[in-house]
């Protein structure tokens, strides 16, 4: 498999010599998005200061679009855009002012200015300054600000941090409509959720190791597998020794609770089919687990 983004144990410590980042291996298809998911502190910015160059291994083991980016730079960066944490924006100037510095600095045709707005939506704004913009717009310029010199491949650093629900959801349209148009699309975030509803590939870091590396998919699957479900069920202690006979892994966690691991959500219905098929009276059904559990029980492994 074409990677478009792979390290090779990459790891990194400040001063201090703790490691932020540890023997991290990541694989990103060509033609992704990977959601690159941990907690606060968990290393990603680090990681991907790494990827951008501006914080240097001491070995050749980053690789972008199958080539060293030691020994790239700086054509490699060509094909990279990036937002790294937040925009750096010139308040006091407009949209179109704060990319044009960005052309001239880089010496980009200034054709792509108005290319990138329309992409990000911003082409009604392009002459507000930028201190009345909202933080989902600056958000979008900072992107469009990585889209000028037409990248292969765009790498966010918390791209929706701090947003409300509407400037997030712009950004995920934004990067899906992206990907759909051939961007690969490297982004860090803490927030689950969202990159569920985003990416296709995901990586999980937590203390700078890789957790958890795998498509979207795999990790569905996987967390479902680690579910729990909790049926009420009255007189419940005098029914457990019954009920461990057909169900052995279930037991006792409440007055008239008993907790039964499922390995796919469809076992549950199954489930409740057979206790009430058996006359066991089921006054209720909570289901634990899922991706939110699965996630929070990785992350808080030593």
């Amino acid at each position: 498999m074409n990677y478009a983004i792979e390290t090779r144990e990459l790891s990194f410590s400040f001063r201090n010599g703790f490691p932020v980042v540890d023997r991290l291996s990541l694989q990103v298809p060509m033609g992704s998005i990977y959601g690159f998911l941990g907690p606060n502190g968990a290393g990603k910015t680090t990681t991907i200061r790494m990827l951008t160059g501006m914080l240097l291994s001491d070995r050749d083991n980053i690789f972008i679009n199958g080539a060293s980016l030691q020994k790239s730079i700086p054509q490699v960066f060509e094909k990279i855009g990036a937002l790294i944490e937040n925009p750096s924006l010139y308040l006091h100037l407009t949209a179109i002012e704060n990319l044009r510095m960005i052309t001239t600095l880089r010496g980009l045709p200034k054709a792509r200015m108005d290319a990138v707005l329309e992409i990000v939506g911003l082409t009604g704004a392009a002459r507000r300054k930028v201190k009345e913009f909202s933080l989902g717009m600056k958000q979008r310029l900072g992107i469009a600000m990585a889209l000028l010199p037409d990248p292969s491949l765009l790498i966010l650093d918390e791209p929706a941090n701090g947003l409300d629900p509407s400037g997030i959801i712009e950004i995920r349209e934004l990067l899906k409509r992206l990907n759909s148009e051939g961007k690969t699309i490297f982004v860090s975030s803490h927030l689950l959720a969202e990159i569920e509803k985003t990416c296709t590939h995901i990586g999980v870091i937590h203390k700078g190791s890789l957790r958890y590396q795998d498509t979207l998919e795999a990790m569905q699957q996987t967390a479902s597998a680690s579910g729990e479900v909790v049926f009420r069920i009255p007189a419940a202690a005098e029914r457990l020794v019954n009920l461990q006979g057909h169900h052995p892994d279930c037991r006792q966690v409440g007055t008239d609770e008993v907790l039964f691991p499922f390995a796919k959500r469809e076992d549950v219905a199954l489930l409740n089919q057979q206790l009430v098929g058996a006359g066991v009276p089921v006054e209720g059904i909570q289901v634990r687990g899922g991706l939110e559990d699965w996630f929070m029980r990785l992350t808080q492994k030593n």
